[in-house]
């Protein structure tokens, strides 16, 4: 198993479970009809791409990290 794309593909992932909890985190203080809704649009594409991360990861052998942390 190379390890090499794993590890890239991982810090993708970390990149966008963190995005995913920036967005989250701003849903909380917003309360604008119209900021709220572009929010959660970029809240549920970055979810997306937190799935397809995993799953790809999990294809090729890898684990998935858990967090935006190192």
């Amino acid at each position: 198993m190379a390890t090499q794309p794993i590890d890239q593909l991982n810090s993708f992932l970390r990149g966008e479970i963190s995005a995913v909890e920036t967005y989250r985190q701003a849903l909380d203080k917003v309360n604008d009809t119209q900021a709220r809704m572009q929010l959660e649009q970029c809240h549920v594409s970055h979810q997306q791409r937190v799935d397809l991360l995993r799953m790809r990861i999990v294809e090729l052998g890898g684990e998935p990290a858990e967090g935006s942390g190192a």
